[in-house]
């Protein structure tokens, strides 16, 4: 029962004695994966790219919207929800682990996630094969130790041999865990993220911030400092000011009174002012020498920026990190950042399609054809082209804008007939110029109208976007288009009803209505008829 993808190897002695499973790394690093989390986490960079990194991973969803929605487990979750939380340990730990049960079939009935961070390898046998998953909460942190009881112990999946498990363990079956990690020669066990290099950096921006939040809360004394005339450790004359047995000394007092009215930033207005009889007591300030240099924190928080998305691989303008392009600047920078992205996103998304088809052709009702991750694109309004461009545009243009703008792989063109066009395989999944009819135009505009005249709000702000798109006659996708088409259908029962009965009217209305139904159902038809 080999893990699936786990390289062959034995473990080290250190490894085997440490317990009944595999530590992750050896017994000093058992908390890697927290350790790792929280460098991240305490980055802005490293938290931002991780978070990129599952954004493209996961994608638009799945091109089958059925099985995005089909419930996979008791506790009523989708196969897409499974695939979010996937992808972000994916993203973060190069690794993931599902829990699979099973029928006495051996059919798959339930399928559940586990976090990475709580789950750890058993030990391999002789041949360096391992059979057994562990599952704790506390896995990593102090409270293991008091809390060994709470380990769960599950076999490797192998679906081949659930019913002899089964039949072996009986009601002691608790199911089979499904793990996947990347595997390097420093670690031939559990994955290294390949982005481990950048650990230090994370470290460092994350320590920037410490820095200067410790420089904000110590409020306006930390620039300069007092130097006090008499002996702190002298009791104070107020002999109200002591509660103890002990008596307050000046410097003791010193301190509260510091603390607690002058130092943080909220209390940065404050004024500090003192009564002298004598001149020669008062207390002369003392510039504290400091190594704060503004330019050198720029230089360094930028220099562990881009060690970081560079270690990460994702460009820093989808990371939302300035590098001298704004997102309302350059589109062409933004494209091949989005078509790079999702270049390299598509090796671990063979990874995840491969795994889920494994997993759903076991299931009792199994799902046997192929799964496609639709690509994601964070900026599909810069994928806009004017109608009459478009219809200017030969057949050549026309492929070669959408190879250059969209993340869409055209085959190869066929040789045109004389008089007849050449036919383009794609899937456009973006931008699609139209040009809506002005009577649809129209309605969209009456009726964006009547509800500002009457102070209503209907729909939501995405639908109101799309009404305001029509109206101005934008482009808008061919996604867009369709989830247009198929609500207008389905609330077809309103195409003879009055605004003022009510907002499902309202909203049938600001997509066009009745009108727009039957534009697109054939312009839908003649985009499918280019396309195919």
């Amino acid at each position: 029962m080999k893990i699936y993808n786990l390289f062959r190897q034995k473990a080290t002695r250190q490894q085997i004695t440490f317990d009944k499973y595999l530590p992750y790394f050896d017994k000093d690093n058992d908390n890697w994966p927290l350790t790792w989390h929280q460098a991240i986490s305490e980055s802005s960079s490293g938290s931002s790219c991780v978070s990129t990194i599952a954004d493209f991973l996961e994608g638009a969803g799945f091109s089958d919207k059925d099985l995005e929605k089909r419930i996979v487990n008791s506790k009523g979750e989708t196969f897409f929800q499974i695939h979010q939380k996937t992808c972000r340990d994916f993203s973060e730990f190069e690794g993931f682990y599902w829990l699979q049960r099973y029928n006495a079939l051996g059919q798959t009935t339930e399928w559940e996630f586990l976090s990475f961070e709580n789950c750890r390898l058993g030990k391999p046998d002789d041949n360096g094969y391992i059979s057994k998953i562990y599952y704790n909460p506390f896995f990593g942190t102090s409270q293991y130790s008091s809390n060994k009881k709470d380990t769960v112990e599950y076999d490797v999946y192998n679906p081949k041999v659930v019913k002899e498990q089964i039949l072996a363990q009986g009601d002691k079956f608790k199911g089979q865990v499904f793990f996947f990690g990347t595997t390097t020669p420093q670690s031939r066990f559990y994955p290294m993220h390949e982005a481990f290099s950048a650990f230090k950096w994370l470290k460092v921006e994350a320590g920037i911030g410490d820095y200067h939040q410790d420089n904000i809360n110590n409020g306006f004394l930390q620039p300069f400092m007092l130097a006090m005339i008499g002996n702190p450790d002298d009791p104070i004359s107020n002999p109200e000011g002591d509660s103890g047995e002990t008596p307050t000394t000046k410097g003791e007092e010193l301190d509260e009174v510091i603390q607690n009215n002058f130092m943080g930033a909220k209390r940065v207005g404050t004024m500090w002012v003192n009564w002298y009889s004598n001149k020669d007591e008062i207390p002369v300030p003392i510039a504290m020498p400091a190594n704060n240099n503004g330019d050198l924190f720029v230089t360094i928080d930028n220099q562990a920026t881009k060690k970081i998305t560079i270690a990460f691989k994702v460009p820093s303008v989808l990371a939302n990190i300035n590098e001298g392009v704004s997102l309302g600047g350059d589109g062409n920078m933004v494209r091949v950042a989005v078509k790079l992205m999702q270049q390299r996103s598509i090796k671990k998304q063979r990874i995840l399609t491969d795994s889920y088809s494994r997993i759903l052709r076991n299931f009792s009702q199994p799902y046997t054809q192929d799964i496609t991750i639709v690509p994601y694109n964070p900026y599909p309004e810069l994928e806009i082209l004017d109608d009459k461009i478009w219809q200017e545009m030969s057949p050549e243009e026309r492929r070669k804008w959408i190879n250059e703008n969209t993340p869409i792989e055209l085959g190869e063109a066929v040789v045109e007939s004389p008089g007849q066009p050449a036919p383009t395989q794609a899937r456009v999944l973006n931008a699609v110029p139209v040009g809506f009819p002005e009577p649809v135009r129209n309605k969209v505009k009456k009726t964006l109208d009547y509800m500002d005249k009457m102070g209503i709000k209907c729909g939501g702000k995405g639908g109101m976007m799309m009404a305001e798109a029509i109206m101005n006659n934008q482009n808008l996708g061919l996604k867009q288009l369709k989830r247009i088409h198929s609500y207008l259908r389905k609330n077809e029962q309103f195409s003879n009803s009055l605004l003022n009965e009510g907002c499902n009217v309202i909203e049938y209305n600001a997509w066009g209505g009745k009108e727009m139904f039957d534009f697109l159902e054939s312009k839908l038809k003649e985009i499918d008829q280019w396309l195919n």
